[in-house]
């Protein structure tokens, strides 16, 4: 849910709806076996997501933020070894802000600083 036009709104529940198919196997776009532990390689995959948001609005609990502060902490990937991974960390990161205030738990002042309600 890192690329430009994902949403993770949409990515949780195709989770879900592959959850519920039940498959035998599957493959995934980063790895190149096939898996046989589905079900709960899925569930994994989709709790990440919730708790990265998770940290996220803990983090903002404590201090109100901008998205350079936010990113600076690792709350997405632990490390960042190439400008790159920085920049795919912002881009998750404003998908989880979007998600926490259309959710009414944060808001954004004009200045860009993020804050939990």
């Amino acid at each position: 849910y890192g690329e430009t036009y994902a949403d993770p709104d949409q990515m949780i529940n195709s989770i879900n709806r592959l959850i519920k198919l039940q498959p035998a196997k599957i493959i995934s776009s980063h790895i190149s076996d096939f898996c046989t532990d589905v079900i709960p390689r899925l569930e994994e995959y989709r709790n990440r997501i919730f708790a990265r948001e998770e940290r996220v609005y803990d983090f903002l609990k404590q201090q109100p933020s901008d998205l350079d502060t936010i990113a600076d902490h690792k709350l997405i990937y632990a490390l960042h070894p190439t400008p790159f991974v920085l920049f795919w960390e912002k881009l998750m990161l404003i998908k989880h802000l979007q998600r926490l205030e259309n959710k009414g738990l944060i808001g954004k002042t004009e200045q860009g600083f993020y804050y939990a309600r």
